[in-house]
């Protein structure tokens, strides 16, 4: 107990200290959001480091010990904790992957806090346990948000340079994606980008034509554009324009070759990872809306026949601000 002591007393350093860590920008926390704030910290970076490293006497936080992602994650939970009403909004849109999370820790926040006597032996347990997957109290959501820094960082050991800002129009965003692919990005893409932007539409139709495509991006695409609609429809009229043509290309290549890569999940998106109920829906459309079976746009059967409860995109990168990418962190 001492141990996990001394790390939360260590980002324990009261307003000003905690506000010169994060650039002196935030004053506003009363003394318990302080207090609630250097705990939260220290214990979501102390179970992840105890369950990535298996060592349940894994040091205990310090601020000079903590990686570049950890500070990241413990500048969203400070900034969440003390954030004003409305000011929840922006910091979900500035940090899309962690945006449920966020929110949870801003309703949480006024929850009465779990004694901190108790905290340590909370850790283990938790992870004793599998750990923390829902967002269910300030713990949770902490928690959460640690790990998917973590987890970036994990992922990211070794992977090529980028660009710290690039934006989707531009015709290098596909040389560098084709130099250095990060299918994980392109998932995480999807729902932050603009597409009555042209260039945007065009990179779907690239992302959806990779080797590297995930089955749940191309089944996010279709979902967004709402390609149910189009199945059973004409070939020759469906394909004459976007979306129908993206549409078509999906659903040829998923009942063709397919989508060899199967890792994330549709739910990191939005949407639910068990789509067989839409598939029935439009085998139904499909045989009320198809005389020649050959001219219809077909039921994409090997997308949708599997449930795609994959993991979370792990990129080094974010989409935002309708067609920006930049480095996280």
């Amino acid at each position: 107990m001492a141990s996990y002591e001394d790390g939360r007393k260590a980002l324990e350093p009261g307003i000003e200290r905690i506000a010169a860590f994060l650039g002196g920008r935030y004053t506003r926390l009363s003394p318990q959001a302080s207090g609630r704030a250097d705990y939260l910290m220290a214990f979501a970076v102390r179970f992840v480091r105890r369950m990535y490293s298996g060592n349940p006497s894994a040091a205990a936080p310090t601020v000079s010990s903590l990686t570049r992602g950890e500070q990241k994650a413990c500048q969203i939970i400070f900034e969440t904790l003390d954030a004003r009403l409305g000011d929840e909004i922006e910091l979900m849109t500035d940090h899309p992957r962690v945006a449920h999370e966020i929110y949870g820790l801003y309703k949480f926040r006024n929850v009465g806090d779990l004694a901190r006597e108790v905290l340590d032996d909370t850790c283990q347990a938790k992870i004793d346990a599998g750990g923390f997957s829902q967002i269910e109290n300030p713990l949770s959501c902490a928690v959460l948000i640690m790990k998917a820094f973590a987890e970036t960082e994990a992922h990211a050991t070794g992977a090529p340079s980028g660009p710290k800002n690039i934006e989707t129009t531009d015709p290098k965003f596909i040389e560098w994606q084709s130099e250095s692919p990060d299918p994980d990005l392109w998932h995480q893409m999807l729902p932050e980008l603009n597409y009555d932007i042209p260039e945007n539409v065009q990179l779907l139709y690239w992302i959806v034509r990779q080797p590297g495509c995930d089955r749940a991006t191309a089944a996010g695409v279709f979902l967004m554009l709402y390609g149910q609609a189009i199945v059973g429809m004409l070939k020759d009229k469906s394909s004459a324009q976007f979306p129908g043509s993206l549409i078509l290309d999906i659903c040829e290549r998923a009942n063709s070759q397919g989508f060899a890569r199967q890792e994330l999940s549709l739910a990191s998106i939005g949407y639910a990872n068990d789509q067989r109920p839409l598939l029935n829906e439009m085998r139904r459309l499909f045989e009320e809306r198809s005389i020649h079976s050959d001219e219809n746009v077909p039921v994409p059967v090997g997308l949708f026949k599997d449930v795609l409860s994959g993991r979370t995109p792990q990129s080094r990168y974010t989409a935002h601000s309708e067609h920006i990418v930049s480095l996280d962190g």
